[in-house]
């Protein structure tokens, strides 16, 4: 939410988008310094690690159908 009076309040979509462009490898220099300046540093470190543990999950998931697909008895 952003409060009354600070331009540089960051709401949980944009630090999401941040997370995930940072994730990426697409975070623009710009959208870098506003998060630096916004104060605070733990909801993006919790953004990454549930992106991570999604990224996780996801190749651990496409692994095991995979394996299950291919080692299918014709």
């Amino acid at each position: 939410m952003k409060k009354a009076g600070s331009d540089h309040s960051t709401d949980w979509p944009q630090f999401f988008a941040s997370a995930l462009a940072a994730f990426l490898g697409v975070h623009s220099q710009s959208n870098y310094e506003r998060d630096f300046r916004s104060g605070h540093f733990w909801p993006y470190i919790l953004m990454g690690v549930l992106l991570l543990i999604f990224l996780v999950c996801f190749a651990y998931l496409l692994v095991n159908l995979s394996i299950s697909y291919f080692s299918a008895a014709p």
